[in-house]
């Protein structure tokens, strides 16, 4: 079952925070466990973080690189399909 738009919102809402704060436990409370952020600089580098130690390295990575701009921290979220 889809959100509805106020749900999808807070949804959003909680993932912009969580990933703002870096805090991985709220994080995986708005994304299913499977989760994986498609990473794009922009410019030619791009590598898919799995799992709350990976993302949590790429934020702290991010915070020391003084070139990086707001765009780059920004995932494309997809959802994961499972097999039936």
């Amino acid at each position: 079952m889809a959100p509805s738009p106020a749900e999808r919102d807070e949804l959003f809402k909680g993932f912009a925070r969580a990933l703002f704060k870096g805090d991985m436990d709220a994080l995986y409370e708005v994304v299913t466990p499977d989760f994986l952020w498609s990473f794009h600089d922009g410019v030619v580098l791009t590598k898919s973080l799995t799992g709350p130690d990976a993302i949590r390295k790429h934020l702290v990575e991010q915070k020391r690189c003084s070139w990086c701009s707001v765009s780059t921290t920004l995932p494309i979220i997809t959802q994961a399909t499972s097999a039936s």
